[in-house]
């Protein structure tokens, strides 16, 4: 979907392992629930790419056959 993997660019630290972590690191007590959770940067990544979906297909001409 074009999300950048945490710790690339943005302020998310792979570290934390979430589903887009850029690396893979040993899971802890701390962090294993996050591999089955987005961060807040792929979900504010996301959000932007929807949005500007939604631009685009508001200012798009119909589709004909």
């Amino acid at each position: 979907m074009g999300a950048g993997h945490d710790g690339i660019e943005n302020t998310c630290n792979f570290y934390d392992q979430y589903i887009m972590a850029a690396y893979s690191v040993e899971l802890t007590e701390h962090n294993f629930l996050n591999a089955f959770t987005f961060s807040t940067c792929s979900i504010s990544e996301f959000r932007l790419l929807l949005q500007q979906l939604a631009t685009s297909a508001r200012s798009a001409e119909p589709f004909r056959f």
